[in-house]
């Protein structure tokens, strides 16, 4: 399939998106990763007709998951010395937030843009996929609600269903001098999100 396209990116991309697509039976090509947001201009140039789902949590949740992850990543910087890598992911989490935020205000007009707030998607559950399948055009059903919980940073089994307790366990688990950090400097897009300070 690749041999017989322009071989570009954009062809890459989408002969991935419909490959994994085919692999899963899905009737709709899609994918799901954060740094996709860097490139909306982009994907919105390249695939015009495509619906984003641009899916936002409290920063200070996000801060909190990251810091608790068993496994951490090199990037954005070496895990190493736990103080630095805590500080430097804070600042990381705070400028990927800004960006976040910034890409929702140029494309919140967008008819084929819909931001989701996790804790909505988590409290309830039911209506707000209701609201992300109607966006898409696809049928809800009982069983979207029976998901594995993988990659969670506070669990290494595989539960199914949906973790109401990731709502609010940073309350406990972020320390004041991260809180403080991220609401410093998010104090804006924190309350512009809906979110208590």
């Amino acid at each position: 399939m690749f041999l017989e396209s322009d071989r570009s990116l954009k062809s890459l991309i989408e002969i991935f998106l419909y490959e994994k697509a085919y692999q899963q039976s899905a009737t709709i090509p899609g994918s799901k990763f954060p740094l996709h947001i860097h490139y909306l201009n982009m994907l919105k140039k390249w695939f015009p007709g495509s619906k984003i789902i641009h899916l936002i949590r409290d920063p200070r949740a996000i801060l909190s998951s990251e810091i608790n992850k068993k496994s951490k990543p090199r990037f954005p910087i070496s895990k190493k010395n736990r103080s630095i890598y805590n500080i430097g992911l804070t600042f990381y989490v705070i400028i990927q937030y800004k960006w976040a935020l910034k890409m929702h205000k140029r494309y919140s007009d967008d008819q084929n843009y819909l931001l989701c707030r996790f804790e909505d998607l988590v409290l309830d559950s039911r209506k707000t996929s209701k609201i992300l399948c109607d966006f898409i055009g696809i049928n809800f059903y009982d069983y979207m609600l029976d998901v594995k919980q993988v990659d969670s940073s506070y669990t290494d089994k595989f539960k199914k269903g949906i973790n109401t307790d990731s709502l609010t366990r940073w309350e406990d688990e972020l320390s004041k001098k991260y809180r403080n950090l991220i609401e410093l400097f998010l104090s804006e897009e924190i309350r512009l999100m809906g979110y208590d300070l």
